[in-house]
């Protein structure tokens, strides 16, 4: 067995001790920490732009685009879905939400 392979037989793979793509399911609890301790500001911006994200490589519609927009107002989030979050300080975290699907996400 080669350790830094992936495995061949994917998911129908029953065992063996090389590396599987998993979707997380949930943040871990550092950082579950750094969520909570975000401003909730940079929360809500991180968070939009996740989503958003996810909702347009699900292909978007019109009403999706909606529910958008208005998720950007309630958050206050000037520009809604043209400024798309950055930052340094939160690239763990933003990469372990990109790897989560939408639906772990919203949850």
């Amino acid at each position: 067995l080669y350790a830094f392979s992936l495995c061949v037989h994917g998911e129908a793979c029953q065992f063996c001790h090389l590396q599987h793509t998993t979707i997380t399911k949930q943040l871990d609890k550092q950082r579950r920490d750094v969520l909570r301790g975000m401003p909730a500001r940079d929360s809500q911006a991180l968070m939009f732009a996740i989503i958003s994200h996810k909702v347009s490589a699900l292909g978007s519609t019109p009403s999706s685009r909606v529910a958008l927009d208005r998720l950007a107002v309630s958050c206050g989030i000037p520009g809604g879905a043209q400024q798309p979050y950055e930052s340094e300080r939160y690239g763990r975290l933003q990469r372990s939400l990109h790897q989560m699907s939408l639906r772990h996400v919203l949850a």
